[in-house]
């Protein structure tokens, strides 16, 4: 790696430390490939860890601290046009000093290379905007949520969105969010809108749907009823320990929740949205209880783990049930064969299951 160097740049990142002072960076490197910022393809095509890994340490975070409401830093000017491209936009870094080969984890965003500060950055191209994303852009009168949603139904992803709003470009008073943050608001954003459409659907058959990757199992159970949704996520002991797993859940009825999900975090927000897309795509809904097992060895790469794997999952064949003892059973069956752990923990607590109106299952 250089000090000074001439590449492209996929995206931006924002730490939220020392808030409203952030450390705001932009994401570059030298030939970089198309897959380095590409969370779907990865899990699409089953990437290994070591083989993600490889990919985002190419990935410089070219930084400096910045005020979240300074948008007259050179800085702030350049990730606008990153984060408004639709192609990876060539770029030009000088760095304070070379960087050393390594990367960062940073709970709920996706893993990166070594973090340097900036000196000086250019871009070297006029990058490509879409009419729709420059309409957004330049509508200082709509509101951030509204940008959101016209986008999104126009076809542009959560990682495209999650962009523009962390680099300030939505939104009536617009400042640079915190890459983190930026992700569940996303999220958060789009599964609450897309439930307020799915409430009006015919109610979904007994379903479930299974897989895994990089650690993780989902088993995503679905019921006759009106929507609700629950996710619990259990975190397994190494096998010598021989400890209890630890549980986490959080769950919200038809009506919605108030709060924020902390139990489960950002997790929840992404597996809501592939769940409540899926539900959209069929046009159904139901109250959906979604099970995640985490594997010992496994160390977090981002949200967009859960988010992309729980839309893999509810892509493969479904098993349909006549009733739910039968799906319960067959579920107890499976999770204890794969991880000897009685699932008895979940179903006891869960609202879902024990919501009368729904069924009284103990």
């Amino acid at each position: 790696m250089k000090k000074d160097f001439f590449g492209s740049s996929p995206n931006i990142l924002v730490s939220n430390k020392n808030y409203p002072k952030v450390n705001f960076g932009i994401l570059s490197g030298e030939k970089l490939s198309s897959s380095s910022d590409d969370p779907k393809l990865w899990v699409d095509k089953n990437y290994s860890r070591k083989e993600i890994l490889n990919l985002r340490t190419n990935l410089i975070n070219a930084n400096t601290q910045v005020h979240v409401k300074n948008f007259n830093h050179k800085l702030a000017d350049i990730s606008k046009e990153i984060a408004l491209s639709k192609k990876y936009v060539d770029v030009e870094i000088n760095l304070r000093k070379k960087p050393s080969t390594n990367f960062n984890l940073m709970s709920g965003v996706t893993t990166y290379g070594p973090s340097v500060e900036v000196l000086k950055a250019s871009v070297t191209e006029n990058p490509k905007i879409n009419t729709q994303v420059n309409r957004v852009y330049e509508d200082t009168d709509m509101k951030a949520i509204d940008g959101l949603k016209y986008l999104y139904d126009k076809g542009y992803d959560e990682r495209f969105l999650t962009k523009m709003l962390s680099a300030g470009s939505l939104g009536i008073q617009r400042k640079i969010v915190p890459t983190k943050w930026s992700i569940t608001s996303v999220h958060d954003t789009l599964g609450k809108n897309i439930i307020e459409k799915i409430k009006n659907h015919a109610e979904i058959d007994y379903t479930l749907h299974i897989g895994n990757y990089l650690g993780n199992h989902f088993f995503i159970l679905f019921f006759p009823a009106k929507w609700s949704y629950e996710l619990f996520e259990t975190y397994l002991p190494k096998k010598e320990r021989g400890n209890t797993p630890q549980l986490f859940s959080d769950y919200e009825p038809f009506q919605g929740r108030k709060s924020y999900a902390k139990n489960t975090a950002g997790g929840y927000y992404s597996s809501r949205l592939s769940v409540v897309e899926y539900l959209s795509k069929i046009k159904r809904q139901g109250s959906a209880l979604v099970i995640r097992y985490i594997e010992p060895e496994y160390e977090s790469l981002g949200v967009w783990v859960v988010l992309h794997t729980v839309r893999k999952c509810l892509e493969s064949k479904k098993i349909v049930f006549d009733s739910k003892e039968e799906m319960i059973s067959f579920v107890k069956k499976n999770v204890w064969r794969k991880f000897k752990t009685d699932v008895n923990s979940i179903t006891n607590k869960s609202h879902v299951l024990n919501n009368k109106t729904l069924f009284n299952f103990l």
